[in-house]
């Protein structure tokens, strides 16, 4: 069964696909296109960052191992720090050793006699000068009795050995002539003074224990008049 219409109906169809849309939906489609190859650029740049990958990650790790190889208090420094605190224990800080160099110091200076006793006795002795001792035979020698040498002869022997050192003689005599005093061994005696006429004083320097002889310096004998001789330390 047909269906005819008639008169015929006019129909307009607005905005159809014609041949102007489709050469701007061609457009549009370039520009899509455009924008996807720009996108996909940015993606392959993207792709190209190296986000905490194997690089980045290699170059950490790297540091890593610089870090490690840091002495960071560890079995190194310590064995240092041990070395030097060696050291510093070896040091003698006021320790057994000094203390026993200071107890000798100090015992040497005790052994010292700093103004002691002894050393006031000898001070006093000094300062207070006493005779020491005089001819051996009597405290007057009689010339008479024991000649005094003449110049060419032997000295004769008046004290065989001092009390003590003597650092003054006085004589006292009679006798007017001079006379040598004389120290040392026999056969080896050294003038050390010529007396004074009839007595004085002469300041000697005599130790202890030594020989005292005369003898005259001219060379006749002396056997006439006395001496005394007092030796002063």
């Amino acid at each position: 069964m047909a269906l005819f219409v008639y008169p015929a109906q006019s129909v307009t169809l607005s905005g159809g696909a014609t041949e102007a849309k489709q050469d701007v939906m061609i457009i549009e489609l370039g520009d899509i296109n455009s924008e996807l190859d720009t996108q996909t650029g940015h993606l392959s740049s993207l792709d190209g960052k190296d986000f905490a990958t194997q690089t980045t990650l290699a170059a950490q790790a790297a540091d890593i191992a610089l870090l490690e190889a840091k002495d960071f208090a560890t079995q190194t420094t310590l064995a240092a720090q041990a070395a030097d605190v060696a050291l510093l224990e070896a040091k003698d800080y006021a320790t057994q050793t000094t203390l026993a160099a200071q107890a000798a110091d100090i015992a040497l200076l005790e052994a010292k006699d700093f103004s002691t006793s002894a050393k006031q006795d000898d001070t006093i002795a000094a300062l207070t000068p006493d005779t020491i001792d005089q001819i051996d035979s009597t405290p007057v020698l009689d010339t008479a009795s024991t000649n005094i040498p003449g110049s060419a002869s032997l000295p004769v022997q008046v004290i065989a050995s001092t009390a003590a050192d003597a650092q003054k003689v006085i004589s006292v005599e009679d006798i007017g002539e001079y006379i040598g005093l004389y120290t040392g061994a026999a056969s080896s005696e050294v003038l050390k003074c010529v007396l004074p006429l009839g007595g004085g004083e002469v300041e000697v320097d005599i130790p202890a224990s030594t020989r005292i002889s005369l003898r005259a310096m001219d060379a006749t004998a002396i056997s006439l008049g006395k001496i005394a001789l007092n030796f002063i330390g």
